[in-house]
C-alpha cells in the first residue's frame, strides 16, 4: 500500500484587535512526505495551494524549515536550487516560487505564516531579500522546538490568535536572521556570476540580478562598484558581449518570461514585479526580441 502524507495544519483568523498589532501570525503546520508521494498534500486553502508547474505567489511571509530528507526550491529571484536538509528559507509577498521533495527521499517540513507591518520595515531596510531566502547556519532543532510550542499553544489556547503565539513567531524570525548566510547559488549558470572571470563584472551581475526588480538605473549599479562607468561598460564588453544597460534589461526580460509561462499573473503585474515601468514597456522590449506580444509569448511557452 502506497503511503500517505501526513499533514497538520491551522490557519487563523484574524480579529480587528490582532491586525492592531505589528506582525501576526496567519498559519502554521507541518508535513512528513515519505519518498514517491505526490506534494504538496491537498486539503488547503487556494491561496496556499500550488503545483510545480505553476508555482505560487503568496500575500504574506512564510517560513519553511526542512529537517529530514532533500528537494529543489526555486524562484525568478534565485532560480533553481538543489536542498539538503536541514534547510530553511523565508518566502516573501509577492515573490514568485515552488519547491518540492526528491521523489525517491520526500522530505519532513515544518511551515509558519506570518505578516504586519512590523516584516515589511524590516524587509524595506533590507533584513530580508528575495535574492537570498536561505538561512543556512540556524539551529534547526531549536527551530522545530519554538515551532512545536507554537502549535502546542495555539492546541491549548481559547483563541485561534494571540500575543504570545506571534511572540514565539518573531522569536523564530530572529533565530533565522541571526544565522543567515548567502552560500546557496543558482543551477541556472545564466544567473549567477559563477563562470565570470573578472570580480568587477561579477560583482556588477550580482547588483543587477540582486536590484533589477526595482526602479533602478545604470548610474544607481555603477555608483555601487569601485570603477567608473567606462571602466565598467568595456569590461561587459570583454566578458558579456554587450554594454551593461543591456545586461539589466535582459535580467529583467529573463525573469518576466519565466513569470509569463509559469505563472497566471497580470501582465502589469508582471510588468512591475520585474523592474519594467509598465505593460507597455514590457510588451516593447518582449517585442523587440522575441517579435511577439506577452499574451502571445505566455500562450505560446506555456
Amino acid at each position: 500500500m502506497k503511503p500517505e502524507p501526513q499533514s497538520k495544519y491551522e490557519y487563523l483568523a484574524l480579529s480587528e484587535k490582532d491586525l492592531l498589532w505589528d506582525s501576526y501570525i496567519t498559519g502554521i503546520g507541518s508535513s512528513i512526505i515519505p519518498p514517491n508521494c505526490s506534494y504538496p498534500p491537498g486539503g488547503h486553502p487556494e491561496l496556499y495551494n500550488f503545483t510545480w508547474e505553476k508555482g505560487r505567489v503568496l500575500p504574506e511571509y512564510h517560513i519553511v524549515m526542512i529537517s529530514q530528507g532533500s528537494g529543489y526550491f526555486d524562484s525568478i529571484e534565485t532560480g533553481l536550487i538543489k536542498l539538503q536538509a536541514p534547510a530553511a528559507f523565508l518566502l516573501l509577498p509577492g515573490t514568485w516560487h515552488r519547491y518540492k521533495p526528491e521523489p525517491h527521499t520526500g522530505w519532513t517540513e515544518h511551515w509558519v505564516s506570518l505578516n504586519g507591518e512590523y516584516l515589511f520595515r524590516l524587509a524595506r531596510r533590507n533584513v530580508f531579500s528575495a535574492t537570498e531566502p536561505f538561512f543556512d547556519n540556524c539551529p534547526l532543532d531549536e527551530l522545530i522546538q519554538i515551532h512545536d510550542r507554537m502549535w502546542t499553544h495555539l492546541q491549548n489556547s481559547s483563541l485561534s490568535n494571540s500575543p504570545v503565539l506571534t511572540t514565539m513567531g518573531l522569536e523564530l524570525l530572529a533565530h533565522i536572521i541571526e544565522s543567515r548566510k548567502t552560500t546557496n547559488l543558482p543551477i541556472d549558470p545564466n544567473k549567477s556570476d559563477q563562470h565570470i572571470t573578472d570580480p568587477l563584472v561579477a560583482q556588477a551581475l550580482h547588483e543587477i540580478w540582486s536590484h533589477s526588480h526595482r526602479n533602478i538605473s545604470v548610474e544607481q549599479i555603477v555608483r555601487r562598484l569601485p570603477a567608473t562607468r567606462r571602466t565598467l561598460e568595456r569590461k561587459f564588453n570583454e566578458h558579456r558581449g554587450h554594454c551593461i544597460g543591456k545586461e539589466l534589461l535582459l535580467c529583467r526580460l529573463a525573469r518576466a518570461k519565466h513569470m509569463l509561462t509559469a505563472t497566471s499573473l497580470p501582465i502589469e503585474h508582471i510588468a512591475l514585479a520585474t523592474g519594467f515601468s509598465g505593460a507597455d514597456r514590457l510588451g516593447k522590449t518582449l517585442r523587440q526580441f522575441e517579435n511577439m506580444t506577452p499574451s502571445q509569448y505566455r500562450k505560446r511557452n506555456r
